[in-house]
């Protein structure tokens, strides 16, 4: 009996002294839009903001009308996103593009991927960076400009 009661103490003892991983987070998501006009067939790029998601930016509703919708890292290590309407479409297209994929949490001690902490990267003073950011790229291929 004793010796449970002592596992029990340590237990709680070392429940209480982890760092937590969660952290406040006051600044508020980003929300961006990006309007875009291309003549038919003519590719876009868009270099997407620095953030500290190791993994960059994710697309999370790809487009409809696209033969390329990828993001890819430039010479510089820049994420860009790269679009290619397909073959002769006129029309409207949309991508959004998220930040809010796995994580890397310094005082959690390793990745969760499971939105646990909504795409936050944790363990840093910087808190400029690690903000969730979504960028909505409206594209309108081959309607008068």
């Amino acid at each position: 009996m004793k010796k449970a009661g002592i596992l029990m103490t340590i237990a709680c003892v070392a429940l209480i002294s982890m760092p937590s991983c969660k952290k406040e987070h006051n600044a508020p998501p980003i929300n961006e839009t990006v309007n875009t006009n291309l003549n038919v067939d003519q590719t876009y790029s868009y270099t997407l903001p620095a953030n500290a998601n190791p993994e960059g930016f994710k697309i999370s509703t790809q487009s409809s009308h696209a033969s390329v919708s990828t993001i890819a890292k430039d010479a510089s290590g820049n994420f860009v996103y790269n679009y290619t309407p397909t073959s002769g479409y006129t029309g409207a297209d949309n991508v959004v593009i998220s930040n809010g994929g796995e994580e890397h949490h310094g005082n959690c001690g390793g990745h969760h991927g499971n939105g646990q902490h909504k795409g936050k990267h944790h363990g840093s003073d910087d808190d400029d960076d690690d903000q969730e950011h979504t960028i909505t790229i409206n594209i309108n291929i081959g309607i008068n400009h």
